[in-house]
């Protein structure tokens, strides 16, 4: 389970703009200091495609006057990056500080910025006006002002949407359906999925289910049915399968509930009818 979370963590990460090497560190035991941190450097590529994320006018959330200071920096940005690719590096990097010594949430990265700087650069070596080198290094501090925020918020979103694919996985064994004959109990169990992996899925598949699973509207279980003496509870036949996804509410699992009971009767046949043979 825990595989399955760290890749759903570097996708979205990757997603939201962030470089794909990312140290990803996390813990989701409903304990103080919990949560979710990525450490690592963001060089040229990524920071522009932070950039256009996080200045970008049409960004959801934003009040009139961010989306006009976000118009007016958005329509520096691939200029700005070609002279920077040319004549200057980002060095941008996520550290850990003392809290992440001993935790992983959002409170224990520190940004910092080691980036030759543009207000360095000159008319004479880039080409660029004085004019638009001051405007450009108002564009520097006003995306780095806004990821440090971001790494906030990505971190505590990352945490949440952790919890919600931990919450979609069955946890315990739990018995959630059962009849009774004269003689026979036929049950059938969750149990816990915690080995769930998708190794050899659709990227796209993989995609949906992590969706639909943080949405609520998938969950994943393993089933075992069982056919017990009712006298004893001692089990004669069973049947299980794990990694089941399903639609959450449906307690037919999708029509594995119908078979497994009927694979662990037929297995609980074959038994008593090895104890007749041998009593005759």
């Amino acid at each position: 389970m825990s595989e399955m979370i760290k890749d759903y963590i570097q996708h979205r990460l990757v997603e939201l703009g962030y470089p794909d090497d990312l140290t990803i560190e996390f813990s989701l035991g409903y304990c103080q200091g919990d949560g979710v941190a990525f450490y690592g450097k963001i060089g040229d590529d990524a920071a522009e495609r932070l950039m256009k994320r996080l200045l970008n006018p049409e960004r959801e959330g934003l009040n009139s006057v961010d989306r006009v200071k976000n118009l007016m920096a958005f329509k520096h940005i691939e200029g700005m990056f070609r002279v920077i690719r040319e004549y200057s590096s980002v060095e941008l990097e996520i550290s850990r500080n003392d809290f992440g010594n001993h935790y992983s949430h959002f409170n224990t990265m520190t940004l910092s910025d080691e980036s030759e700087s543009i207000d360095q650069l000159s008319e004479e070596d880039s080409g660029v006006t004085d004019d638009e080198l001051k405007a450009w290094g108002d564009v520097w501090l006003r995306f780095y002002e806004a990821l440090k925020q971001d790494i906030v918020d990505t971190s505590k979103s990352l945490e949440s949407e952790g919890y919600k694919l931990i919450e979609a996985m069955s946890g315990e064994e739990e018995v959630s359906w059962e009849f009774s004959t004269e003689n026979y109990i036929v049950r059938l169990s969750e149990m816990p999925s915690r080995d769930f992996d998708m190794d050899g899925w659709d990227e796209e598949i993989i995609h949906d289910t992590w969706k639909s699973m943080i949405d609520g509207e998938e969950r994943v279980v393993g089933l075992k049915a069982e056919v017990l003496d009712r006298e004893t509870e001692t089990a004669l036949g069973e049947d299980s399968l794990y990694g089941i996804v399903y639609a959450t509410g449906d307690r037919t699992y999708g029509g594995y509930r119908s078979e497994l009971v009927s694979n662990a009767i037929d297995s609980a046949r074959g038994f008593i009818n090895r104890l007749k043979a041998k009593v005759a």
